[in-house]
């Protein structure tokens, strides 16, 4: 989970890792992690937050919320969690004018929470709340962008391997066979990955 990863990577237990904008910020500040490669997925390096509700729900705005039960994809992540936070407290939405606020600790438990009528609401990233979106799911707000996931590497790692990794990350293509393999292990919508700066998450 994300404490133990966190734990592993202070105590530079974690070679190499790849894991969402609000764990790299915290793993580089804290431990000295640099960045190696973000991902892309449908062409973007960056993702939004998406707050939902069923499409016959009563709930038409933000401030709707207020007295319902809302799901969460992630603890950590920014637009399964602190994207939809933000948007909601800009609405005037306090948490504790909530009925209930779960961590599901997946976006498809979260978008299945609300679609089986468990909770009224849920904060996911845009991408997986598509397939869902006119099949029963309706967005009712959309965060500003948010960088990808990002492979990064301790202080300590070797700065050559460090290069060859990059090199072969960022010069994966849909246009190869192999590639494509290896990227749909990872997600249908996977593009490849880019180069990233530590500036991208100030």
């Amino acid at each position: 989970n994300g404490e133990s990863a966190l734990r592993d990577m202070q105590q530079q237990k974690v070679d190499m890792a790849y894991i969402c904008s609000v764990f790299y910020v915290l793993a580089h500040d804290r431990h000295g992690y640099s960045p190696v490669a973000g991902s892309v997925e449908n062409g973007k390096r960056q993702e939004k937050g998406v707050i939902v509700v069923r499409d016959n729900s009563d709930i038409k705005e933000l401030r709707d919320i207020q007295g319902q039960g809302l799901a969460l994809g992630s603890r950590y992540c920014a637009t399964s969690n602190l994207l939809p936070r933000l948007m909601l407290k800009q609405a005037g939405v306090k948490e504790e004018d909530l009925f209930t606020i779960d961590i599901t600790g997946h976006n498809r438990s979260a978008i299945l929470s609300v679609m089986s009528g468990f909770h009224d609401a849920a904060g996911v990233t845009e991408s997986a709340a598509d397939e869902y979106k006119n099949k029963g799911l309706r967005y009712i707000a959309v965060s500003p962008p948010s960088p990808n996931f990002v492979f990064v590497v301790k202080s300590s790692f070797p700065p050559e391997l460090k290069d060859n990794i990059k090199a072969i990350l960022t010069g994966m293509s849909r246009r190869s066979a192999d590639d494509s393999g290896v990227l749909n292990s990872i997600g249908k919508n996977f593009t490849g990955f880019e180069p990233v700066d530590d500036r991208e998450y100030n």
